[in-house]
């Protein structure tokens, strides 16, 4: 299940107006679902998808500087490096102010769980415009360290300023436990929310 919010658009997510690329062919079906899962402790959970595949990771976005495609994920590597370094630094990992990536995000919060749980509800920022978003998630012993990350639609001629907030649920590759939640991008424990409708 999922809620969607539009509230205004926060520096750490801030989006620009700008053009956006894509095919004026007159052409008005949305872009394809996402494929996702894991890979080096990785999974993606997004819209219109229940979090992560059979391997639990990310299917990485299009190569090389290639132009994406509607509906691809975006490169996972950015998100994994980050996670590495939080899990080696941690608990004196320190925010990343002066890291800019266009497939890594700050998350919004994460709905409050239990320690048995093998499942978490994040909530997620992105663009008004963009096609899909979700979740990435590296699991340690210690830690469950989250990242957000969203894909333009290519079919968007033009992105307003506004921050629209879903929930994602990401499958864990065992419970939770008594493991810290880690914000890839604040270092830091994310909000804890209430589950929507609740």
């Amino acid at each position: 299940m999922r809620s969607k919010v539009l509230v205004p658009m926060l520096a750490a997510t801030a989006l620009t107006i700008a053009a956006c690329g894509g095919d004026s062919s007159g052409d008005d079906s949305p872009p394809p679902a996402a494929d996702s899962g894991a890979d080096d402790g990785a999974a993606t959970g997004g819209a219109g998808d229940d979090g992560a595949g059979e391997d639990g990771a990310a299917t990485g976005g299009a190569p090389g500087g290639e132009e994406r495609q509607p509906g691809d994920l975006p490169d996972e590597n950015v998100f994994l490096e980050r996670a590495e370094q939080i899990a080696e630094e941690w608990p004196d990992a320190q925010p990343a102010d002066n890291f800019s990536s266009p497939v890594l995000w700050a998350i919004e919060g994460v709905v409050e769980a239990d320690p048995e749980d093998t499942a978490l509800t994040v909530v997620v920022g992105h663009g008004d415009c963009d096609a899909d978003w979700g979740s990435w998630v590296h699991e340690t012993d210690d830690l469950v360290v989250l990242g957000g990350w969203s894909v333009e639609d290519p079919a968007a001629e033009v992105c307003n300023e506004m921050l629209a907030v879903d929930e994602v649920e990401i499958e864990l590759e065992q419970e939770l436990g008594d493991r810290t939640l880690v914000d890839a991008m604040t270092a830091e424990e994310p909000t804890p929310m209430a589950a929507s409708g609740s």
